[in-house]
């Protein structure tokens, strides 16, 4: 359930924001329509309590506007978990909601992701952040040569980026044009070559 949380308790230093800046014009929106709805509520940021520390994981603009406003108080929606569970958290963030997120912005978001669960396979985590699998794939391969990952890790990526890559070869190969009849269809064969009318395979 939603509560209302001092902002001064609110921990933005952990790297938990996913966004690649913050937008100064948004925080100047929102801190003028808080002025205006004054008393209607706001959707409630999510904090994540570790035991000692809440940590922002979505509404960073709705935070500072809040501040800037001198707000002492805000609602939020808190969960248990960590730093590392609000990071994973914020990745996902902003998907339909809130500020529209600039492709530097999935950048960072899926950056965040892999360091945090490179032994999640890309397409887990490309409908984690909201982007798609090859985008993912393409940052892994550039990340691994550069990543300190325990070997047991990079292994398990590159295992599967491979699997991905294989099923995606497949699948082209399967839904290729084929000639039957002198007609051309475009269907599920199978992935053996198709003999040409009048020709026999060797």
């Amino acid at each position: 359930m939603p509560r209302q949380l001092l902002v001064e308790s609110i921990r933005i230093d952990g790297e938990t924001q996913s966004r690649e800046r913050i937008n100064e014009e948004t925080v100047t929106e929102y801190a003028e329509a808080m002025k205006v709805a004054t008393g209607k509520p706001w959707p409630a940021l999510t904090v994540y309590f570790d035991g000692t520390e809440y940590w922002l994981a979505d509404g960073f603009h709705r935070l500072l506007a809040a501040l800037r406003n001198g707000r002492k108080n805000v609602t939020a929606d808190v969960k248990q978990g960590s730093r590392a569970d609000a990071a994973w958290a914020s990745c996902a963030a902003n998907q339909s909601h809130g500020l529209r997120r600039t492709n530097s912005d999935k950048l960072k978001a899926v950056k965040i992701a892999l360091n945090l669960h490179p032994e999640k396979t890309d397409r887990v985590l490309a409908q984690h952040c909201g982007v798609s699998h090859p985008f993912v794939g393409e940052l892994r391969r550039q990340l691994v040569t550069v990543t300190n990952w325990p070997r047991h890790l990079l292994v398990s990526a590159r295992r599967e980026a491979l699997c991905e890559a294989k099923e995606r070869r497949s699948s082209a190969r399967a839904y290729a044009f084929v000639r039957i009849g002198g007609r051309e269809r475009n269907g599920r064969y199978p992935v053996s070559t198709p003999t040409r009318p009048g020709r026999a395979r060797a």
